[in-house]
């Protein structure tokens, strides 16, 4: 069952079960996307070829705006965050861990998703 998109959403892959949307007006200036994690949440996905620390710095300053934004609209959804990578080394996904992103990685064929011990909410 897709989730419905909102007028300030447009679907930009649906997937059976799963839609993905991007938000227009932050299109430009966050260049994220949006997984919907269930009805109330969403995950919010930077994707690197490479990760480092300053990326991870960044993310987190991209949460505060998505939160403040869905404050400003009356969206009262939770959002996760995660960082998709296929380059990355041990103390920076420890780093991104600790921040309370899911950091999602290739494994072969497939992908490796890591949740952190504490996963923050925004």
């Amino acid at each position: 069952m897709a989730m419905p998109v909102q007028s300030t959403s447009e679907t930009i892959r649906n997937i059976p079960g799963i839609t993905i949307t991007l938000w227009l007006e932050f299109a430009k200036l966050l260049d994220i996307f949006l997984v919907p994690h269930g009805y109330f949440s969403n995950q919010v996905v930077e994707v690197k070829t490479t990760l480092r620390r300053g990326d991870i710095d960044d993310h987190l300053e991209r949460m505060r705006k998505v939160r403040k934004y869905a404050d400003d609209h009356g969206d009262k959804r939770e959002f996760l965050g995660a960082i998709a990578a296929t380059i990355t080394d041990k103390d920076t996904k420890e780093y991104a861990l600790s921040k309370g992103f899911y950091v999602i990685e290739p494994s072969g064929e497939d992908v490796k998703i890591t949740k952190p011990v504490s996963e923050k909410v925004w």
